[in-house]
């Protein structure tokens, strides 16, 4: 995954948690994980699974990639999940997860976010 303990790594479209609970315990009590999900449900289960597996430094927000409020150049890695789907400007999204990572050229920031789709 390219994860190492102490970096600070988003998720967007967590779903199920598969990537979650693994990042969390990959970065360790050093690092931090924050998973983005549109889906109040999909954030509920994931803070459920989270609780239950221990992972004390994993959070889970209820919003969209392109309106959340985290802070600017907070990340040192980001995995977009499950696009095929995308809900609303997906240019907006890309935008503001590149900003969301730490201060890199730009060339350099698209390499750091991981695109894994679903099959549709």
């Amino acid at each position: 995954m390219g994860l190492e303990p102490g970096q600070k790594v988003v998720a967007v479209g967590c779903g199920p948690g598969s990537f979650t609970i693994p990042a969390g315990c990959i970065v360790a009590e050093e690092g931090s994980a924050v998973a983005l999900d549109v889906n109040p449900l999909a954030v509920e289960h994931v803070q459920q699974k989270t609780a239950a597996e221990g992972v004390t430094n994993a959070r889970v927000i209820v919003t969209g990639a392109a309106r959340t409020e985290l802070s600017e150049g907070s990340f040192d890695l980001g995995f977009v999940f499950c696009l095929a789907r995308s809900i609303g400007d997906t240019a907006a999204m890309w935008d503001k997860l590149h900003r969301l990572l730490q201060s890199v050229k730009r060339r350099e920031r698209n390499a750091q976010f991981r695109r894994l789709d679903c099959a549709a």
